[in-house]
This record gives C-alpha cells, sequence and structure tokens, in this order.
C-alpha cells in the first residue's frame, strides 16, 4: 500500500499551490487550474489509492 501521509502531503502541497491567488500562471493554464486543484484535494482525501497520474502531476507541479 503506497504511503498516505507522502501521498496527502504531496497532493495537498500541489492543490495549494494550483489555488494560490498570487501565484501567476500562463493564461493558457488559467481554464483548468481550479478544477485540476479541486482534482488534486479530492485525491488527497484518498491518497493511499490516489490516481498515479495525479501523483506524477502533483510531483511536477512542486518540483523545485
Amino acid at each position: 500500500m503506497p504511503d498516505f501521509t507522502k501521498n496527502y502531503k504531496l497532493l495537498s502541497e500541489a492543490a495549494n499551490l494550483l489555488s494560490d491567488k498570487n501565484l501567476v500562471w500562463d493564461k493558457d493554464f488559467e481554464i483548468v487550474r481550479k478544477p485540476l486543484a479541486v482534482w488534486l484535494v479530492n485525491e488527497a482525501r484518498q491518497a493511499h489509492v490516489a490516481d498515479p497520474q495525479a501523483i506524477r502531476i502533483a510531483k511536477a507541479l512542486t518540483r523545485e
């Protein structure tokens, strides 16, 4: 079973970044930014069985 806490933190952090009104995103990304944040929050709630693509997206968004 995947690590719930690790996945939860990763997905939540990515969702928070997407929801942050102070960050500037490309205009073309704006149409999917908020729905993507909601999806990642929902995936975080079930982090032990999160969609592998959600994990992949969250990692890409939080990469330094």
